[in-house]
Formats: structure tokens, sequence, C-alpha cells
């Protein structure tokens, strides 16, 4: 038995450091308190390997998982820093129990960028690419990703276009949230494009915080389509071949997959607008219904206590995100 889990620590910034605004900066109470949070949330979950986001110090929380019976640990990016102290761009984080053999980032798929005519692409998070090795079951390839957040981008030179007439003032920020939109789907399409240049048939987890919904397009990308698409079919494949090699394709969500049917609840709360916004996305390893699967998914929840009922001592400095965790039984 395998736990997943992923969680954004919203901030995660050892003092005295500023994450975005020079105000930004925790007081070492504060930092404290935030540490001390985290550790109680861990030990709530149980999980063997956890995918974090908005990892500002990634040192300080190698230490602290550590601590926590995490001896594993890997992240491929450091955040970007303005004036020795300004903070941004936060990077993604994987913490286990069991050993790291290989991690990296994922760099864009020239041919990918090319098919979407992309040029001058850059993550605004790197995903990270880890192969685990799981006691038990063998290989477990994971992919720890933060997708474009859903804040608008400027349009035109600093945003201008929208004061001086160029642009209705309706139509800006429709306009730049699809920007934001259509980065977050490039980013999930390009980890797909490097998940299907690795060996299909290693179990595949993708986990994070994707900024967007079940539904979503960025979502839909890592999913079988309806129907085989046609480039497969004029290449010759067989029908059958065509449903096996799509099958390997494909993930599914965690909660779909689950045996213990369970509502999806919230995983973040914008004011009193939910929505669920951090996914476990699994190969089909994890599916009982392949004639092959290697586990199943008994089931999947949110902690969100602290979303719901916050407790304004012991949730001082909680994240804004809920964790999601799956717990998978390994076929023997």
């Amino acid at each position: 038995m395998i736990r997943l889990a992923t969680l954004n620590l919203f901030n995660y910034l050892a003092p005295p450091g500023a994450f975005y605004d020079p105000h930004n900066i925790y007081t070492e109470t504060q930092w404290q308190q935030k540490q001390a949070w985290l550790s109680r949330y861990i030990g709530r979950l149980e999980a063997d390997i956890i995918g974090f986001q908005e990892v500002f110090s990634p040192e300080a929380l190698q230490r602290q998982m550590s601590e926590l019976g995490f001896p594993h640990f890997a992240a491929v990016q450091a955040p970007e820093v303005e004036d020795a102290f300004i903070h941004r761009r936060p990077p993604v984080a994987l913490a286990s129990r069991f050993p790291i053999d290989e991690v990296a980032p994922v760099v864009p798929c020239n041919h990918a960028l090319a098919a979407m005519g992309l040029t001058g692409f850059t993550f605004s998070r790197s995903p990270l690419r880890a192969r685990i090795r799981v006691p038990g079951f063998g290989p477990l390839l994971i992919y720890v990703v933060h997708l474009k957040s859903q804040r608008a981008e400027l349009l035109g030179e600093e945003g201008e276009g929208a004061k001086d007439g160029r642009w209705p003032l309706w139509l800006a920020p429709k306009l730049s949230g699809w920007l934001a939109a259509r980065q977050r789907t490039a980013e999930a399409a390009l980890v797909v494009a490097d998940r299907n240049r690795q060996d299909l048939d290693l179990p595949c987890v993708v986990m994070g915080d994707f900024n967007d919904g079940p539904d979503s397009e960025a979502l839909s990308l890592f999913q079988a389509a309806k129907r085989a698409p046609l480039p497969l079919a004029a290449q010759g494949l067989s029908e059958s071949v065509q449903r096996n090699l799509l099958q390997r394709l494909a993930l599914q969500d965690a909660y779909a997959l689950a045996l213990r049917p369970m509502p999806r609840p919230y995983t973040h709360f914008w004011g009193p607008v939910g929505s669920t916004l951090d996914h476990l996305l699994l190969s089909c390893a994890f599916d009982p219904a392949y004639g092959q699967s290697l586990g199943q998914v008994d089931w999947v929840t949110t902690l969100d206590d602290h979303l719901l009922r916050n407790d304004a001592e012991g949730d001082k400095q909680c994240s804004d995100h809920a964790a999601v965790m799956a717990q998978i039984s390994i076929r023997c």
C-alpha cells in the first residue's frame, strides 16, 4: 500500500525573505507557526510521497520533511530573487519515504512547441519529473506541477491598452484571462509531451496545483479522447492497437478510479467561491479495468478542515489549499 498526496504550501518562505512584495515577510513567530502547522498537517496525512507547490525555501522544507520521516527530497528550480530578498516564481518540490532514483526539470519538447506555434516559451514554474523506487512495487514515475495561475496577464505595455482606448474596458480583463489560460494549457500539453517520451509501461502519476478544474481544457489533455485520433489510423494501426496505446498514454483522475466513491470537495477558496484546483492523475497501471494493472485506488480524500472550519489558534499561517491524497493497494 502506498499513499500519494499533493499540497500547495502557500508562500513557504523563511524570513527574512519576502514573497512578491517587500512587506510580505514572516516574523520569526509566524514562520514557526507555519512550520508547526505543516508538521501537524503532514502527520494527519500519513502519506508516503508528497508533491509540494509554492516552495520558496526548498532547503528549509527538506530539513522539516526529513524530521517528519521523509529522507528523500527533490527540487529542481530556485525561486527568482529580486533586490536580494523579494522572491517570485516559487518552485515545486517532492518529498518521499522511498528512494528517488532520478529527478529532472521538464524541458519543453521542441516538436511540441513547433506544433503549437510557440516561440520563446518558458514554464511559469518548471514541472518536476522523478523516478521513485517503491518497495514491493518497483519504479514509479512522478510529475509535480504548478500550472500558470488564473491571474490575468497584462495586455499591451504594462497593461495600458485598457486605459488608452485601444481595448474596451470590459474586454481587456477577459482577453488577459485568456492569455493566462493559454499559457496554462500549453504547460499541460508540454507535460503530456514529456510523459509520452518516457517508458509508457512505467506506472505514472501527475500531481499538483493545476489552477484549473476537473473539466478544464488543461486537464482534458491528460485524458483519453472519446475516439482514436485520425493520425493513428492513418499509420495503419489496428483498432485494438490504437485502443491499447491510448490506454497506456491516458491518465485518469484519482477520484474517478477510487473503488470507494466519494464526493469531490473544493481544494481552494477565493472569498466564498470554491474551486477544485489540485489533482492526482494516474496512469492505467492503477485502473482495475486495465488487464495489466499493478494497483488500485482504494480511496481519495481532501483534507480541508482548515478551509471550512478554521481554528483561529491552531491554523495560523496555514495553507490556502487543501491536500488531495489517494491510497493505492498494490496487486501482488
